[in-house]
This record gives C-alpha cells, sequence and structure tokens, in this order.
C-alpha cells in the first residue's frame, strides 16, 4: 500500500477519526470491549474487514459502501448509525469523500479479538486501582 499523503493524513486526523471516537467506538472498539454486529472500527484492518454483515466500506465507492448507508439511516438497509442522533449531513459528506478518496487510513495495527475479563469479588477488592 503506498504512504499517505499529507493532505489525506490531514483529512483523516481532522475529519474522520474524532467522528469514529465519538460517535462509534462505544459500540465498535476492541480498546472498549465492544463488536456490536461484529464490527470493530479502531484499527485499519478492522474497518476493512468489517463485521457480520461484511465489508463497511468500499474504498472508492461510498454509495455502495454499508457504513455510508448506515449513516444516511437508510431504510432499505434498516441500519440507523449512530443508533441515538443522526449525523449532520456535512459529517456524512466527509465520510463519502474519504471513502471516495480509496479510505486512506494511518491506522496501523491487526483487528483486535474482543475478549472480556471478569474478575472475582476478591481480585477486584485486591488490584491496584480499586
Amino acid at each position: 500500500e503506498e504512504p499517505l499523503l499529507p493532505q489525506q493524513l490531514e483529512f483523516f486526523e481532522k475529519k474522520i477519526r474524532p467522528v469514529l471516537a465519538t460517535q462509534c467506538y462505544s459500540c465498535h472498539s476492541a480498546a472498549e470491549g465492544k463488536n456490536k454486529g461484529g464490527l470493530t472500527l479502531d484499527t485499519r484492518d478492522a474497518l476493512r474487514k468489517g463485521g457480520d454483515s461484511g465489508e463497511v466500506i468500499i474504498p472508492g465507492d461510498p454509495k455502495n459502501s454499508l457504513l455510508i448507508k448506515a449513516m444516511h439511516w437508510d431504510p432499505k438497509e434498516g441500519l440507523e448509525m449512530p443508533p441515538k442522533t443522526k449525523l449532520d449531513e456535512g459529517t456524512v459528506a466527509d465520510f463519502e469523500a474519504w471513502i471516495l478518496m480509496g479510505a486512506p487510513d494511518p491506522r496501523k495495527g491487526k483487528a483486535a479479538s474482543i475478549k472480556k475479563v471478569f474478575w472475582t469479588q476478591e481480585q477486584a477488592d485486591n488490584h491496584w486501582a480499586y
């Protein structure tokens, strides 16, 4: 894969990453231990892998990317993301532009698996942070 151009990196960091972090990671992040729909979005590989419904982005093709359909709350797809508040059209347009340019993404790392860790009360009581 070719290195990102400075303007691609700036676009991702200013317009895409903040929305992913504030609107998506609470339900779709390995770091948060959440992968609703089998989808995590906190690495490039995870985003490209998709979830239970398949690929969520098709680089270069925003019209057929499930992520964009979900952001538009497309009734044919039955997805409304984020579920509580529809994103403004400018934000959706930014994601469309990003996917159209090939979805350049500087994030490294493989798609992480979600592992839930449950502690006994005794373990929690003895942990330094509690």
